[in-house]
């Protein structure tokens, strides 16, 4: 049997296999970034179980890629849980800590949780994203969780 196309029905057909390659090449440079991503993450992961004694991670990426592989990382689903943690903690011990923040620049705002602990309240002019329009947003983010 043979199946004549009409020449509109030929040109969607093409249109949908070009978007069908154009999607693929999409995906594909996804998750090669991904895959990059996951292999940066992962040494992080060798590399701190060397040189720390606590981890704190916040977001479920960093879950995936710490918990399973350091047992010494604590999880914490936002910034808000983690700085209640930490402030608690730091009250409650004589030992002095070097802590690192390291938080990427989106819905995360581990800035908040820096700012808890601060040993100077006047040093929160340092830390970013406390103009009105930003500190509005977090505090909507975090009442949302």
């Amino acid at each position: 049997m043979q199946v004549l196309l009409t020449e509109e029905e030929y040109a969607d057909l093409k249109e949908l296999a070009d978007k069908a390659e154009s999607y693929e090449k999409l995906y594909n440079e996804l998750m090669s970034q991904h895959l990059a991503l996951k292999d940066e993450h992962e040494k992080l992961v060798e590399y701190t179980r060397k040189i720390t004694d606590k981890i704190f991670i916040v977001w479920n990426s960093m879950k995936e890629y710490f918990l399973p592989k350091n047992g010494n990382a604590k999880y914490f689903k936002n910034s808000k849980l983690l700085w209640t943690y930490l402030k608690d903690f730091l009250q409650n011990t004589d030992k002095k800590y070097l802590i690192l923040f390291k938080g990427s620049q989106n819905t995360i705002f581990m800035e908040e949780a820096l700012k808890q602990i601060l040993k100077h309240k006047s040093d929160e002019t340092n830390i970013c994203r406390q103009e009105k329009f930003w500190l509005e947003k977090k505090n909507t983010f975090f009442n949302e969780k």
